[in-house]
């Protein structure tokens, strides 16, 4: 039996993903310094992809839900708790991206539109 092919906005809101969280100044930071040891940059990029999939598999994921979802990552994979606020913006872009990616809008210009205001 054939694999399911994933919706084509999936694609753009992935692309909306991986811009939001590479703006992620608590992430690069933790990234730069390697706060989850030497493979800090493969834990990055690992956790961009795992945001956008838990967003994706499953229905209604909320402002809150998202948020706590990025700092328990945040805190198991580099040892680091943001009291920056970051963590709730993240999750407000992240859920406007989903949102136009399934209305067929351009998510990555969008979010840039939106993190640049």
């Amino acid at each position: 039996m054939a694999k399911a092919e994933a919706p084509k906005w999936t694609e753009s809101f992935r692309e909306g993903v991986a811009k939001i969280m590479g703006q992620w100044k608590g992430l690069q930071m933790a990234v730069d310094h390697q706060f989850g040891g030497l493979d800090s940059k493969e834990k990055g990029t690992w956790l961009m992809e795992v945001a956008g999939s838990f967003m994706l598999e499953n229905d209604d994921v909320d402002k809150d839900e998202l948020e706590e979802y990025l700092s328990i990552l945040m805190d198991q994979e580099f040892d680091t708790i943001l009291e920056d606020g970051s963590t709730l913006q993240n999750p407000y872009h992240m859920t406007n991206s989903l949102i136009l990616s399934k209305t067929h809008h351009d998510a990555q210009s969008e979010s840039y539109r939106i993190l640049n205001r």
